[in-house]
C-alpha cells in the first residue's frame, strides 16, 4: 500500500459496525488499492454479502453476521495490505479512530 497511508485514520469519533463497515469497506474501493486476485475476490463477496444484508436481512437479528463480515474479511484484508511498518487497527491512544499506524504504537504504554 502507499505509505501515504501511514497514519492515516478511516474512522473517528464511532466504533459502531455499520459505521465500521461502511467508513472501512468505502476507503478500499475509494483508494484504489493495489490487490491480488483474492484480495479482489473477498472485496467482491464482502459486497454481495452486504447488499443482502441491506436488502433482505433484518438489522437486528444479522449483528453478529455483520460483525463477522467486519472483522474476518474488512478489517483482515485492511491488515494485510497496511502499509509496511503500520498495522491496521483502534489507534492505541485514542480508542475513537480506526486507521493504520506505526506498530511501534502497538506496544507503547
Amino acid at each position: 500500500m502507499h505509505p501515504k497511508y501511514r497514519s492515516h485514520t478511516i474512522s473517528k469519533g464511532t466504533l459502531d459496525i455499520d459505521d465500521l463497515l461502511y467508513r472501512c469497506f468505502g476507503f478500499v474501493c475509494r483508494a484504489n488499492l493495489p490487490m491480488d486476485q483474492t484480495e479482489m475476490e473477498i472485496l467482491a463477496a464482502t459486497e454481495r454479502c452486504m447488499a443482502g444484508m441491506v436488502y433482505y436481512g433484518n438489522p437486528k437479528t444479522n449483528r453478529k453476521k455483520r460483525m463477522r463480515l467486519l472483522t474476518k474479511n474488512v478489517f483482515s484484508m485492511l491488515e494485510r495490505i497496511s502499509p509496511r511498518g503500520c498495522f491496521f487497527g483502534i489507534h492505541p491512544g485514542d480508542p475513537g479512530r480506526v486507521g493504520f499506524w506505526p506498530k511501534s504504537l502497538r506496544f507503547q504504554q
